[in-house]
């Protein structure tokens, strides 16, 4: 019965990297392709069974069925090519790292084939699905992160539901104490990365974000230092702001220390 929600979790791509069956790639892979080949190759093989899964829905089904694509983290730093940094792919808070594609398709969709620049972010998928699916909002949990896309869906230009991003690293898994812990934040233009050490010892980077999939450059952080000019300053100032006031939120299970 209807609304439905199907959840499908590919593993591909993902490490071993290895060459796919022939029957999903258009080409061959030589016997010494690199990790580059074999990654790009696998990225074909799951477009190939995602096309497989969309092309097997009734298109009267399909005309009424939302779909969402969506990756989960960033390319490993052996599978990443240039002008692209290997060393802000996966498991980094860099653009590589936690900017992922995000397709979405379906009658909510008002523009096909556009784009939108709204900050989005992988919690927005709950409200989204429960919109959707007319899932009234007393039903939902009272504190949620997410924001519904549907305005985007319709309006690809209307105004941002969020002025920030957050994402948050550490190792090992599981509660604090960690012996890595990252934090970054991020607006429309800059990216603050705050990294903490079992001493309390913090260091912290401003990037300028160039728009593209790029993290763009380094303004001030280990080797910079006191470079910053007036606009940087401010969004520096802003975003420790907005890190601080996440810091305060119940609903954000980040480490109490203070971000100067």
């Amino acid at each position: 019965p209807e609304p439905w929600f199907l959840w499908v979790a590919y593993n591909a791509p993902h490490a071993p990297l290895h060459a796919p069956p022939s029957d999903l790639i258009h080409r061959e892979l030589d016997d010494d392709a690199s990790d580059i080949e074999l990654y790009n190759a696998m990225v074909e093989a799951l477009d190939t069974e995602v096309g497989r899964l969309l092309n097997s829905l009734d298109p009267e089904l399909a005309a009424h069925t939302t779909v969402v694509f969506l990756g989960d983290n960033g390319t490993p730093e052996s599978a990443i090519a240039p002008p692209f940094n290997p060393e802000h792919g996966k498991a980094t808070l860099f653009e590589g790292g936690v900017r992922v594609p995000m397709l979405i398709t379906g009658p909510q969709v008002h523009t096909p084939g556009s784009h939108s620049d709204a900050l989005v972010h992988v919690v927005d998928l709950l409200p989204t699905v429960a919109e959707i699916a007319h899932v009234p909002r007393t039903a939902l949990p009272d504190h949620l992160d997410g924001l519904s896309l549907l305005p985007w869906l319709a309006d690809p230009a209307a105004p941002t539901g969020r002025d920030i991003l957050f994402a948050e690293n550490f190792r090992p898994l599981g509660a604090p104490p960690w012996r890595f812990h990252e934090l970054a934040v991020r607006d429309e233009h800059f990216r603050l990365v705050v990294t903490e050490s079992p001493e309390d010892q913090q260091s912290e980077r401003l990037y300028a974000l160039d728009g593209e999939l790029g993290e763009g450059p380094l303004l001030e952080g280990p080797p910079l230092e006191g470079h910053l000019k007036g606009d940087e300053k401010r969004a520096r100032r802003r975003l420790r702001r907005a890190l601080r006031r996440l810091r305060r939120d119940t609903r954000w299970e980040v480490s109490p220390r203070s971000v100067a």
